[in-house]
């Protein structure tokens, strides 16, 4: 079994599930799974019922001792960082830490936390990969509450372009309206797999 795949796909279900602002993270422990996070629906859950709905379409994980801690605060609004950092790499392996695995950012957070703003740095890596000839991307955004907004503040890569001239260039061509991309994103039904470089064609991509 794909022991990260399934705390990964677990998070998501339980994020969906309570449709409101929510960080989770799954902890798998090997003999227990913690489910650990803060949401702001006031609707307590079972994660073992959601667990079983999961395996309704997932039944390749039906048999799982699924032993569990359920540590959620409810009514209480997550907390999101000033500061996020996103990193893209789709050649990176999973590093296990004394058995231990944690759900990954994009599974554990609903779409104003974090969910729209990953997917969109995915859809930019995708889209400037090969024109940039990079492999792997890191940005960092300030985050302003008030306004649920992220702010692009820098970028690393491994690319011929230095990371201050790219980040411009990404500034000038990709606009971050979170609010169109996810509707975009609700149509899709694997987002890890899909290449958004399939829509290159609609976006110029002006080197200034």
């Amino acid at each position: 079994m794909d022991r990260k795949k399934f705390i990964n796909l677990l998070s998501e279900e339980i994020v969906n599930t309570l449709s409101s602002d929510s960080i989770i993270t799954v902890v798998d422990l090997q003999n227990f799974f913690v489910v650990k996070g803060k949401t702001s629906s006031e609707k307590v859950i079972n994660v073992k019922d959601v667990y079983t709905k999961f395996c309704e379409t997932h039944i390749e994980y039906k048999n799982i001792n699924f032993n569990t801690i359920d540590l959620i605060e409810y009514s209480s609004k997550p907390y999101q960082d000033k500061v996020v950092e996103i990193s893209i790499n789709p050649e990176e392996t999973i590093k296990i830490d004394n058995d231990i695995l944690i759900s990954d950012f994009q599974y554990s957070r609903s779409k104003d936390l974090g969910k729209s703003i990953y997917y969109y740095c995915k859809m930019i890596f995708d889209i400037c990969q090969s024109y940039f000839r990079m492999s792997r991307i890191k940005f960092w955004f300030e985050y302003t509450s008030e306004e649920n907004s992220y702010k692009l503040v820098s970028i690393k890569t491994d690319s011929y372009y230095n990371d201050s001239k790219l980040t411009s260039i990404i500034l000038d061509n990709f606009d971050f309206d979170l609010t169109n991309f996810y509707e975009r994103l609700s149509i899709i039904d694997n987002l890890d797999a899909y290449n958004w470089s399939l829509e290159k064609e609609n976006l110029m991509l002006e080197v200034i």
